[in-house]
């Protein structure tokens, strides 16, 4: 074989081992980007199932009511809308409110697909309003189970009171098996009091760490036969006996 066509052979080689190691661009896209759709609420507004609840896909609505025991004061559905006053990015942001003289739990969320055991980040902008103040906190949250953000699995980052102000909430969780979770922005009053707002936007998901499957538990070696027949009473009574009889006695003090 002369070398001209050796070398032939060697690049042809080169090329299809390129081809080989080289991501596509879906596995680019997969590893960088905003892991939400519509994360700015931009596009595709629309009743979600009452007048009061007008949001864009594909957000939805978790909340809680009266019949929760949390909501004792009572609990309300939240009423969404769009908003166009206060926007941190684009054109549009969502306006959350509760009403007054009521407890509210609610949590606007997306679900969301990502490597298994993968770290995420969530990043949303918020700005409240409430009175009297300080009845209402504001949390980015992500469910790794894809399960009801009301549950304790689901982590919270640290909550924001009152602002009057674009204020960034933020949270890190990993995914769990599935590689589905769900990503949201968790309100609560805690205590009836008026004008209970929240204007979200600009929210972002990130791929934040490639994480950690759980360990594999280790093979736990096999117990002894026990014997058979019953127990040796009387043996057990003689060393009890012994060792009793061996320890030095306790002397109370006076």
């Amino acid at each position: 074989m002369d070398v001209r066509r050796r070398t032939t052979i060697g690049l042809i080689l080169g090329l299809i081992l390129i081809g080989f190691v080289t991501p596509g661009p879906g596995a680019a896209a997969q590893e960088v980007g905003n892991l939400l759709e519509n994360g700015s609420f931009e596009w595709d507004w629309r009743h979600q199932g009452a007048a009061e609840l007008f949001f864009p896909d594909p957000w939805r609505l978790e909340y809680r009511d009266g019949d929760h025991p949390w909501c004792a004061s009572p609990c309300k559905r939240p009423e969404i809308t769009i908003n166009e006053e206060y926007v941190a990015d684009g054109a549009y942001s969502v306006r959350a409110f509760a009403p007054a003289h009521s407890r509210a739990l609610f949590a606007l969320y997306q679900e969301f697909e990502a490597e298994a055991y993968s770290q995420v980040t969530l990043v949303c902008q918020v700005r409240t309003t409430s009175r009297p103040e300080g009845g209402l906190l504001v949390a980015a949250a992500i469910q790794p189970w894809a399960g009801s953000f009301f549950e304790s699995s689901a982590i919270r980052g640290e909550a924001t009171r009152v602002r009057d102000e674009w204020t960034t909430v933020t949270v890190t969780a990993p995914v769990y098996g599935g590689g589905r979770g769900k990503a949201a922005v968790v309100y609560e009053v805690e205590w009836p009091s008026q004008n209970n707002t929240v204007w979200i936007d600009d929210c972002e998901l990130t791929r934040a760490g490639a994480g950690c499957p759980p360990c594999e538990c280790p093979e736990l070696p096999s117990c002894p036969p026990c014997g058979s027949g019953e127990l040796d009473w009387d043996r057990m009574r003689d060393v009890i006996r012994s060792e009793l009889a061996n320890r030095e006695p306790v002397r109370w003090p006076r």
